[in-house]
């Protein structure tokens, strides 16, 4: 019998566990806020991350990995203690009644000793009224009327703020089955919410999705909230999203503000293979008037009142929009609103392909230290009235007008973060070449500080440096803290526990606000003018997204050698007598400076453009939440957007190699991202990819040219020692 290798693993899986006596442990211990929370451990393999899968009634329903700090199971005699996981559930599982949870080790199959329960898995929206439904027109499924919900029934705090034109805004309030296709004309989701298309379309697809919005400027997360996702082909080139304004909201002609998150709805995890075709974009939000039209089809006739906004551009990553309405869309609205002849209707609009995920969306009046006045009072005062008359026409120093200082920030990574201590002062940046090094820490302190040194000392380029800590223990917290103080281009950004990399360096890279983000590795020593080699690259290159250096022990990137006698990726030594900056400068010197463009990049130390992070949707925290891999993944994903990489083949960046890891549990990791990898991208011929950066001539030679001259000092080192 002939088996493929993931039957080979599975059944090799099986026998250890039959030779062990199913010797794994574990449990499910909660569900809580649609999670999932328990640990699995298995005593023959202390160091192996079991990966986890969760089956609500026997339908799997969601993966994760054990590797999750905890303290509880240290202190238990846990192996080290990272073998908790959390899996968090798609919302349609979520409806209110009780399922049986259960967990299984996926290689093996085997399911995990308690781990078998009965929960009841609470309803995600709270249920509300129903509103009233849509009249179809002589079954031709044409919405005639749509009203706006009550903002009653006990859930007005889910709603938003007071005097919100928006009801159900939060999505706080879903009646209707979690999951439709566009059966019908239009079809009722969210209480209040409607999707209409100009003829049925069972391609198209709406459902429930949970929400963590990221404030790309601080980093922060919000709380968990709920929107709605629309993804799916129009072959009318047609769809919209509609809710009914509640127009008792618009009391006064004052100043309005829409806001509303959005991000792809292929991103989701409801619908992990869907790839959308192009960008995903909103064609328009608009104000609509609906009335009835008289007939014995009692149909509807629409008019758009006013277009808030055009095709909008929905990044990866997500993003909050905030559109302000002119004085003469608010007059447009109270006047429309005075005549009473008809419903007044919030659309956003999709053509061609619908892609997108609307949440937390709120009409309200603008913050007053938005608007502008021609009150005195409301100016700050500043010894120039010239300055002070145009703080509300320049963008950035909104809160010039505002009488309170800004909050520290509080995300939610999944844990909390402690202290972000911002950096006190920005050095003034080129223009287009603002810069941030990002570099993520768990322990290791002594490798850590000595990468900020060498970061202090050869970066003279102006920057900011962010400092991730992902739950390192009481001594390295306190060196860190202590060494950012008095450093004000360095701020620091602290969880309690340990969140992962990808979800660390997320938070770094997220609360950037540079042209450029450099993420670095804390096991890493860089060498003078390393920065400015990299921009170089973008000089020559202007189309490029991403540049990486060479090192010592970066896989393809490595010089002298690649590999070492045993096939394995090789650590480059430093040739004694020498130092990291002299190698450095021996590589500068040699290098041909062909700058290459290549279709992978090592993640210990890359440079990227910030506008095509964002469009990418930053590192996969899912698949790759250790790391090992979503460098690739990112290259991968990158070069399938049009993006270009390329290689400064005259930077040398030295590399401890994952101070952080042993090499058993780096080996690991590393087995584990690569089967992650080649499931994720199925259509990427790794080895093709591998071979091309094996044959990059330029690196071919200047290996060559480097062996060659440290050989003669080697030499010439033993003659004089002779």
């Amino acid at each position: 019998m002939v088996f493929r290798n993931a039957q080979f693993r599975s059944l090799a899986a099986r026998i250890r566990g039959f030779r062990s006596g199913h010797r794994l442990k574990g449990r499910v211990e909660r569900v809580e806020r649609g999670s999932i929370h328990g640990w699995a451990f298995d005593p023959s393999a202390p160091d192996r991350r079991l990966d986890i899968e969760i089956r609500i009634d026997g339908v799997a329903a969601v993966s994760c990995v054990a590797d999750r700090a905890r303290g509880d199971l240290a202190r238990s005699g846990i192996g080290d203690g990272s073998h908790g996981f959390q899996a968090e559930l798609p919302a349609h599982f979520r409806d209110g009644q009780a399922h049986r949870v259960q967990a299984f080790e996926r290689e093996s199959g085997w399911e995990l000793p308690s781990a078998s329960t009965e929960v009841m898995l609470e309803r995600g929206p709270a249920a509300g009224a129903l509103p009233k439904p849509v009249r179809f027109a002589g079954g031709r499924a044409l919405s005639a009327f749509i009203a706006p919900v009550a903002a009653e029934d006990g859930v007005a705090d889910a709603d938003g703020a007071e005097g919100d034109a928006i009801v159900n805004g939060r999505f706080a309030r879903w009646s209707a089955p979690f999951r439709q296709t566009l059966s019908h004309q239009a079809i009722q989701l969210a209480d209040g919410w409607f999707l209409e298309g100009k003829k049925p379309n069972p391609k198209v697809s709406a459902w429930l999705t949970e929400v963590i919005t990221r404030d790309l400027q601080t980093g922060e997360e919000g709380a968990l909230s709920y929107g709605v996702s629309v993804f799916g082909p129009l072959p009318g080139k047609y769809a919209r999203l509609l809710t009914a304004l509640n127009v008792e909201a618009f009391v006064s002609s004052s100043p309005k503000r829409l806001t509303f998150y959005s991000r792809p709805a292929s991103a989701t995890q409801q619908h992990p293979a869907l790839a959308a075709p192009q960008i995903s974009a909103i064609a328009n939000v608009s104000i609509v008037a609906r009335t009835m039209v008289a007939g014995p089809d009692d149909a509807s006739a629409d008019r758009r009142l006013c277009v808030l906004a055009k095709k909008l551009r929905v990044p990866a990553a997500g993003k909050s929009f905030a559109i302000d309405l002119t004085a003469e869309q608010v007059q447009a609205v109270l006047s429309e609103a005075a005549a009473k002849e008809s419903v007044l209707l919030l659309a956003f609009e999709f053509s061609t392909f619908a892609d997108c995920v609307i949440a937390e969306v709120s009409l309200t009046d603008a913050p007053k230290q938005d608007r502008w006045t021609n009150d005195a009072s409301d100016r700050p005062s500043l010894e120039d009235d010239n300055i002070a008359a145009q703080i509300g026409a320049v963008r950035g120093l909104e809160h010039w007008l505002a009488p309170d200082p800004v909050p520290a920030p509080i995300a939610r990574h999944g844990g909390r973060l402690l202290s972000l201590s911002a950096a006190k002062w920005r050095w003034p940046p080129r223009p287009g070449r603002s810069l941030e090094i990002v570099i993520c820490v768990h322990d290791a302190a002594e490798e850590t500080l000595d990468c900020l040194d060498s970061v202090k000392r050869c970066t003279t380029v102006p920057h900011i440096v962010t400092i991730v800590d992902d739950g390192s223990t009481g001594s390295t917290r306190a060196q860190l803290r202590s060494y950012v103080e008095g450093a004000p281009w360095m701020r620091l950004i602290e969880f309690d526990e340990q969140m992962g990399y990808t979800k660390a360096a997320n938070a770094g890279l997220s609360a950037a606000t540079a042209d450029w983000l450099v993420l670095l590795n804390s096991d890493t020593i860089v060498t003078r003018g390393w920065i400015e080699g990299l921009f170089e690259v973008v000089d020559a290159r202007p189309d490029v997204a991403l540049v990486g250096p060479l090192s010592n022990a970066a896989s393809w990137q490595s010089v002298p050698d690649v590999q070492d006698a045993a096939a394995r990726w090789k650590v480059n030594s430093i040739p004694a007598g020498m130092t990291i900056d002299e190698m450095a400068a021996l590589v500068a010197e040699m290098s041909p400076r062909q700058f290459p463009e290549v279709p992978l990049l090592n993640g210990f130390c890359t440079m990227m453009r910030r506008s095509a992070v964002e469009e990418l949707g930053f590192l996969d925290e899912v698949n790759f939440p250790q790391g090992y891999g979503e460098e690739n993944d990112l290259c991968l994903r990158a070069r399938k957007a049009g993006h270009r990489l390329a290689l400064a083949d005259h930077v040398y960046v030295y590399h401890v190699k994952s101070a952080s890891f042993g090499s058993q549990r780096r080996n690991q990791l590393s087995k584990r991202g690569t089967e992650r990898l080649l499931a994720k991208h199925p259509d990427a011929d790794m080895q093709k990819l591998q071979q091309e950066m094996a044959e990059l001539g330029a690196l071919a030679e200047l290996r060559k040219s480097l062996r060659r001259r440290l050989s003669q000092a080697s030499q010439s080192a033993s003659s004089e020692v002779a």
